[in-house]
């Protein structure tokens, strides 16, 4: 049976936010209730230890993927300009992954999608 730390590793980003900000309002209550408990202490501090961790961790990879969604937004529309551009780097002999990181696409799945769809498999990010 896999354990808590990979079963909250699989939940979505804004389950893992709200699962955070709960823990952390758990830990809150049980010192607001009893501030000088030994029990509502330990809850206080575990609450602090898994949710300000699983908190950050689920903004992390909100921020990630709507970053993922603009990126993977603008390469469509810039789709034909991009088969032509490339283009040019792979005739200059220069890097098409460096040159889609310096398009502004940081995203590796958004690079990959570019070079699948401009039929690079070659210069497909790992």
């Amino acid at each position: 049976m896999p354990g808590l730390g990979e079963q909250l590793a699989v939940l979505p980003p804004l389950a893992k936010v709200l699962t955070g900000a709960f823990m952390l309002v758990l830990g809150g209550a049980a010192m607001a209730m009893q501030p000088w408990s030994f029990d509502s202490g330990i809850l206080a501090v575990l609450a602090l230890v898994l949710g300000v961790p699983l908190l950050l961790a689920g903004r992390k990879e909100q921020v990630a993927q709507r970053v993922y969604a603009a990126e993977l937004q603008r390469a469509k529309a810039e789709l034909g300009e991009l088969r032509a551009a490339i283009a040019e780097v792979l005739k200059e002999k220069h890097g098409v992954e460096r040159f889609l990181l310096e398009r502004g696409y940081s995203s590796p799945k958004v690079r990959r999608w570019i070079a699948l769809e401009c039929d690079l498999p070659a210069h497909l990010p790992r």
